[in-house]
């Protein structure tokens, strides 16, 4: 199917909703998760294909789009993001249904996320692990450079909404960040 970027916004002309593998890997640079298994129905477990998407996604270069459904895609584990990488979504919507878990730990540099709705499991308890974006650099010899959250909305985290470790080169744009039980945006380095 084709697809058409104009100004920074893509459009998925012609969408069935059969998707294969092959007809988006063969057109990168973008690749759909949902030709990884990602469903999005908030039923279906979407953590090892999001997973699997985001891995194959960095090893190729490319950036990865997670569409919009009605309901959400259903993640039970934190997804790790290791290597660059851009993620965008228009208002998709990637949910954590399990208790104590992120949804995304950034341990890379030069990583974007744009355009999600992340959700969490609860926000009445304070559970430490309970954070939407967990970004994470080795120390203060080894921090992590241009990290760009934007238009993102997280909210119903028992803990938190983005925490950030040895960081530089920070950009956090028009998030909308509520409904967290302790605290929307920390960071903290340290030199020893």
């Amino acid at each position: 199917f084709p697809v058409t970027i104009w100004a920074g916004r893509i459009s998925l002309d012609n969408y069935s909703k059969t998707i294969k593998a092959a007809d988006i890997v063969t057109k990168g640079p973008i690749v759909d998760v949902r030709a990884f298994g990602a469903v999005g129905d908030g039923v279906a477990d979407d953590t090892v294909a999001l997973q699997t998407a985001i891995t194959y996604a960095c090893d190729n270069k490319f950036s990865l789009f997670i569409p919009k459904t009605s309901q959400n895609f259903k993640i039970t584990d934190a997804i790790h993001i290791t290597y660059p990488i851009k993620i965008f979504g228009f208002g998709a919507e990637v949910k954590q249904s399990v208790s104590g878990k992120r949804a995304f730990t950034i341990t890379s540099s030069d990583v974007m996320i744009d355009g999600l709705k992340i959700t969490g499991y609860q926000n009445s308890t304070p559970t430490a692990t309970e954070i939407a974006i967990n970004v994470y650099g080795a120390d203060s010899s080894n921090y992590l450079n241009n990290i760009t959250i934007n238009n993102c909305d997280i909210s119903n985290w028992g803990y938190g909404g983005i925490e950030l470790s040895f960081v530089n080169k920070l950009n956090i744009i028009n998030n909308n960040i509520h409904n967290v039980h302790y605290f929307g945006l920390f960071g903290f380095s340290r030199v020893s």
